[in-house]
C-alpha cells in the first residue's frame, strides 16, 4: 500500500512539473558572475562582475528567461565615469537601466556555460550603447570576461 501511495505522489509531482523543473535546473548552462575563473559559476545571478576595481557590473537583475541556449535579464549597469584620474574607489559612477543577453553555450568538464554576453543600455545623453563580452583566455591561465 505504501508503494502505491509513493508511486502516486511521484506521478503527481512529475505531472505538475515539480520534479521536472528541479531536474532541468541541473542541466541548464551557468555563467561566471564573479572573477573566479571556472569556480563558482551559477544560474540567474543577481549581479555580474566582469572585473575588479573600476570595472563595470550589472546588478539587481531580474531574469525573464534562462534556457538551454540563451538567457535574458534586466538590471542596473554601474560604471565608473570616464576621465576620472582619482583612485577607482573615489571615482563617481553612473547607474543606468540595462539588459543582459547570454548566448553561445560551450562545455567545460561536462558542464554547460555561457561564453558570450551582451549588455545594452542608454547613455545619459540618450544614445544607445552596447558592450560585448567573451568568457575566455587572454594572456593568462584563468578564464575571465574579455571586452570585445
Amino acid at each position: 500500500m505504501m508503494r502505491l501511495v509513493a508511486d502516486a505522489v511521484l506521478a503527481a509531482a512529475l505531472a505538475t512539473g515539480v520534479l521536472a523543473s528541479t531536474a532541468n535546473a541541473s542541466t541548464l548552462p551557468v555563467v561566471q558572475a564573479n572573477t573566479t575563473g571556472w569556480s563558482g559559476m551559477v544560474t540567474r545571478p543577481g549581479t555580474i562582475f566582469v572585473g575588479q576595481g573600476g570595472s563595470p557590473f550589472v546588478r539587481h537583475q531580474t531574469w525573464s528567461s534562462w534556457g538551454a541556449s540563451t538567457a535574458r535579464s534586466n538590471g542596473q549597469l554601474v560604471q565608473q565615469d570616464s576621465g576620472c584620474t582619482m583612485p577607482s574607489y573615489l571615482c563617481p559612477v553612473s547607474k543606468r537601466p540595462a539588459s543582459v543577453y547570454l548566448h553561445d553555450v560551450r562545455h567545460h568538464n561536462g558542464k554547460a556555460y555561457f561564453k558570450k554576453m551582451r549588455w545594452n543600455w542608454t547613455s545619459r545623453s540618450g544614445h544607445a550603447r552596447v558592450a560585448y563580452w567573451l568568457f575566455g583566455f587572454e594572456g593568462g591561465t584563468v578564464p575571465a570576461w574579455i571586452p570585445r
